[in-house]
C-alpha cells in the first residue's frame, strides 16, 4: 500500500471514528452531570469550591483521564434528563433509585431536618406533628422514607398545605416561604440549610426543629441506566473513592467542605 494511500486510509477511519462515537480524536471524554444548588455538596459550577460531591467526582474521574462537565437545574429537570439518558449522572440523589445505577458505597450521607423560623416554638416529635403544617421542600428530591410516604399520602388530599419548589435555587425560593409566613416548616438536609443560612446572614432568623430520623440517609452520584458507560463509570468512581480514602484526598475534601461520613 502506497504512504498517500494509507495516509486516505487512516484519514477516513478518523473521521468514522468521529461521526459514529461522537468523540474528536484526541479530545479528553466528558460525563456531564447535574442537579439544582445544594451547597456544600453541589455549589455553583463557575466557583472556585463547586462543592464536595462535584470535586469528589472531579478527582474520581481525572485519574481515569476524564473531565467533568457540572451543571445547574431544577431538580425534577436533571432527574428527568438522566433517566432518559439525555446526561450522565445526577449529583445528590438521596437513597437508591431504582431506574438509576449508584456505587455500593455511598458518596455522602444526609442528616434531614426540619427547620421553621425563631419567633416559633414548633418542634418536630413524629410524622403526626406536621398534620395541618404548611410545609415547603424541593420537588421530587428523594427524602427520607416516612417523609416522602407522608407527602405522597397527603399531598393529593391536601395540596394546599405543600409548597413544592422547582428551580435551580430551590433551597433560597424554600428559606423565603418561611421568611415570609408562606409556610411552617421547610424539610431539607442539615448541612444545606446551615450553610445557606450562614452565607447569607439568616442565623438569627432560622432554627433548627429536629431530626426527622437520627438515621442518615445515604447520598450518591447516580448515572443513567440508558447508557452503555454508566456501569463503568459506577465502578470507576467507587474505585476512586477506595483510593482517594486510602492517599488521604477523601477525608482532606470531606473537612474542607465540612462533610462528614458516618
Amino acid at each position: 500500500m502506497s504512504s498517500s494511500i494509507f495516509k486516505k486510509t487512516i484519514i477516513f477511519y478518523m473521521i468514522y471514528y468521529s461521526i459514529f462515537t461522537g468523540v474528536a480524536i484526541g479530545s479528553r471524554e466528558k460525563i456531564i452531570l447535574a442537579a439544582d444548588y445544594w451547597c456544600p455538596y453541589n455549589c455553583k459550577p463557575d466557583d472556585k469550591n463547586p462543592g464536595y460531591l462535584v470535586e469528589l467526582a472531579q478527582k474520581a474521574f481525572e485519574i481515569n483521564g476524564i473531565d467533568i462537565e457540572y451543571k445547574l437545574m431544577p431538580w425534577s429537570e436533571a432527574l428527568l434528563a438522566v433517566q432518559e439518558g439525555k446526561i450522565n449522572g445526577i449529583i445528590g440523589l438521596g437513597g437508591e433509585a431504582d431506574d438509576l445505577l449508584t456505587s455500593k458505597i455511598p458518596q455522602a450521607y444526609s442528616f434531614v431536618s426540619t427547620f421553621t423560623t425563631k419567633d416559633t416554638d414548633w418542634v418536630y416529635d413524629d410524622l403526626q406533628s406536621l398534620n395541618d403544617k404548611k410545609i415547603t421542600l424541593s420537588l421530587d428530591y428523594h427524602l427520607e422514607d416516612s417523609i416522602r410516604q407522608y407527602v405522597s399520602l397527603n399531598y393529593p388530599l391536601n395540596p394546599e398545605l405543600f409548597i413544592l419548589e422547582n428551580s435551580e435555587y430551590s433551597i433560597g425560593n424554600a428559606i423565603n416561604n418561611l421568611l415570609e409566613k408562606k409556610a411552617d416548616i421547610y424539610i431539607e438536609d442539615e448541612k444545606v440549610v446551615y450553610h445557606y443560612i450562614i452565607s447569607n446572614n439568616l442565623s438569627s432568623y432560622i432554627r433548627n426543629a429536629g431530626k426527622v430520623d437520627d438515621k442518615p440517609l445515604p447520598v450518591f452520584i447516580a448515572f443513567s441506566n440508558k447508557l452503555k458507560t454508566s456501569e463503568t463509570y459506577v465502578k470507576m468512581l467507587e474505585d476512586a473513592m477506595y483510593s482517594l480514602d486510602a492517599t488521604g484526598d477523601l477525608h482532606h475534601l470531606q473537612k474542607k467542605y465540612e462533610v462528614s461520613i458516618p
